[in-house]
């Protein structure tokens, strides 16, 4: 039995909403959708950053058109806080260079609290075995800049220009080792070392100079001992560019029918998973970044409490809804299944189900009262996918509520994980040791939800929770949502509720008098119309 944060129930505040759709969308800052947006704290005109610390400021937010990047963007827990800079919001170019990351970076990564988040190593007969797995998973935390839980070869090669390794390649570039450790260590042929392929590898070394090492007390050899010459590669770039209207059209119409909330965090300065559980279980348990290779898919991970028990203890409804064909695996996106409690209990395993659920439950009037959706990859607006088709998944998921009878009674909040390593120009605020992170966008889209309003209110990914918590007087599960907004400022319930909005491919959306606006109070950001790519 768990015991929640705050064991006493609230008085359940009146409100004309019964169902709560919570959809979680992936790898977006608030300025990139949003930056330009009439009346949002959006791009400061002239705002700009360098590619080393102190250096002029010589790039640019810009607007782009194309809506498929190449590369994924690093968003990793070092990565992040390389980027937040203190507080300056100007370290994007370099904590995304891999090149440069690993010479700026020079913390430790927390670990997760054990009581709360096993990561078992799997030993295969020898102490020696187990030792280099945890150093394995230790320094993959460093280097793994997009934090997919391999070393790919940029990052093989980010590692061997920080660190030498003696003996591999005397004499030899760090490309060239980055070659050879494929060469000799990439067992399944994959083009990068997994957990078990990079411990095989650090067993040619001393544990205890591996260790020295990870702690950031040397290196294994003097490695590079400065910045890398710049301009990084004109993909890093990417992490300045914005879309608006032209490419999004679909959300800004919902900002401008809707609810845009412009001060709406991510929980923690990081990657998918730690937020993703912050979603569910308004805290990480201190996972910072992703589990490492072979976590992922395992069903006993976590031991802490989850909306989930709050809600059958109170006896609300829900459903998680995935995208996956395999909804009930863990995954970065969905987590649930990860938790031992839930995974052990058959009857809450079966409110975990394919996203195609949520559309007969809508047609066969099963709708629980809250529901989470998560996408496949396809769909999630994660780099490299398309941007253009995630929002036209989102959409057509908006207009099913729209269309079916629980309109009148729902709340859609629509949100993206983390920032996904994009600019962003406002610097989270530091409410404990794991966050904010940066923030992403965030739209209310209800019959109740204040019209064409920017809501500047303080928000993160434990705040749709705790308007949960508030309409079915619920305990809060953590100290993140006991001390979270609960939303109402974004709602006037004495409004006549506004009409479905409805869109299509043939839908015509007239942004004029949007833009009339913008140019008329004189906007402080950047132009919507500026040139881009």
């Amino acid at each position: 039995m768990f015991t929640f944060f705050c064991a006493q129930a609230v008085k359940p505040v009146e409100m004309p909403v019964k169902h709560f759709i919570y959809i979680i969308q992936e790898n977006i800052s608030f300025d990139h959708y949003f930056g330009t947006y009439p009346g949002a704290n959006g791009i400061p005109r002239g705002a700009g950053v360098p590619f080393h610390p102190g250096g002029k400021t010589l790039f640019y937010p810009f607007h782009l058109s194309q809506t498929q990047l190449t590369h994924d963007l690093g968003h990793s827990w070092q990565t992040a806080h390389t980027a937040w800079d203190g507080g300056k919001m100007d370290g994007f170019l370099w904590a995304e260079w891999p090149k440069a990351l690993p010479y700026y970076w020079h913390r430790r990564v927390p670990s997760p609290n054990p009581a709360l988040v096993h990561l078992p190593a799997k030993t295969a007969g020898s102490s020696m075995h187990a030792v280099s797995l945890n150093y394995a998973r230790r320094l993959m935390e460093q280097f793994d800049i997009n934090s997919d839980t391999v070393l790919e070869p940029i990052e093989l090669r980010a590692l061997f220009s920080q660190h030498s390794f003696p003996s591999f390649l005397p004499g030899s570039s760090s490309e060239e080792r980055a070659a050879k450790a494929l060469q000799e260590f990439d067992a399944n042929h994959d083009k990068a070392l997994e957990l078990n392929e990079f411990a095989a590898f650090l067993r040619r070394y001393p544990p205890g100079r591996v260790l020295a090492v990870i702690d950031g007390r040397s290196r294994l050899l003097p490695g590079r001992r400065s910045a890398p010459d710049g301009p990084p590669p004109d993909w890093v770039e990417d992490s300045l560019s914005y879309y608006d209207y032209r490419e999004i059209p679909n959300y800004w119409e919902y900002a401008r029918r809707f609810t845009l909330c412009d001060n709406f965090f991510s929980s923690l300065m990081g990657p998918s998973e730690p937020n993703h559980l912050y979603t569910v279980a308004a805290q990480s348990g201190g996972l910072v970044n992703n589990p490492p290779p072979g976590v992922i898919g395992q069903n006993d991970v976590y031991s802490f409490p989850t909306m989930v028990q709050l809600l059958e203890k109170s006896h609300v409804s829900w459903k998680y809804y995935d995208e996956r064909s395999h909804p009930q695996t863990h995954w970065l996106w969905n987590p649930l299944p990860g938790f031992t409690a839930i995974h052990n209990n058959p009857r809450l395993m079966a409110h975990i189900v394919q996203l195609k659920a949520f559309y007969n439950d809508l047609k066969q009037h099963t709708l629980p009262e809250v529901s989470w959706i998560v996408p496949t990859f396809a769909d999630s607006e994660h780099p490299p996918a398309s941007t253009t088709r995630g929002m036209w998944h989102v959409t057509h998921l908006i207009n099913a509520v729209m269309r079916s009878s629980y309109w009148k009674n729902t709340v859609v909040v629509l949100t993206w994980d983390d920032y996904g390593g994009f600019y962003d120009h406002a610097a989270p605020p530091d409410v404990d040791q794991y966050g904010f992170g940066p923030r992403v966008p965030a739209l209310v889209i209800s019959p109740w939800a204040r019209p064409g309003y920017v809501c500047h209110t303080s928000f993160d990914l434990t705040s749709p929770l705790k308007l949960i918590e508030t309409r079915f007087g619920l305990p809060a599960l953590a100290e993140r949502d006991a001390r979270s907004n609960n939303m109402l400022d974004c709602f006037d319930f004495s409004q006549p509720p506004l009409s479905p909005v409805i869109i299509t491919h043939r839908t015509r959306l007239d942004f004029s008098q949007l833009l009339i606006e913008q140019f008329s109070k004189g906007s402080q950001g950047v132009s919507s119309s500026a040139a881009g790519r």
